[in-house]
């Protein structure tokens, strides 16, 4: 297994590396002010061959907006 951290991610230095899929992981941060990442990300869904891509937190959310959603902050609940 490898684990690369990247805060930037170029599609095509991706794609060029053997790797079975993608985890994007969690924040923090507000998905909307990531705009290049989401942009790349929209690429890499729109690879062939397709990867299996993964999303935790931010990361789905990130993954949410490269798809085409929206996303909203929700109200502060207490309890």
């Amino acid at each position: 297994m490898h684990v690369s951290l990247q805060l930037k991610i170029n599609v095509n230095a991706l794609f060029r590396a053997d790797f079975d899929g993608l985890f994007v992981s969690n924040g923090p941060g507000n998905p909307e002010m990531c705009r290049q990442t989401v942009e790349q990300l929209r690429l890499v869904l729109g690879r062939e061959p397709a990867k299996p891509v993964f999303g935790i937190c931010l990361g789905h959310q990130l993954l949410s907006l490269a798809a085409g959603a929206t996303t909203y902050k929700m109200k502060s609940v207490s309890k």
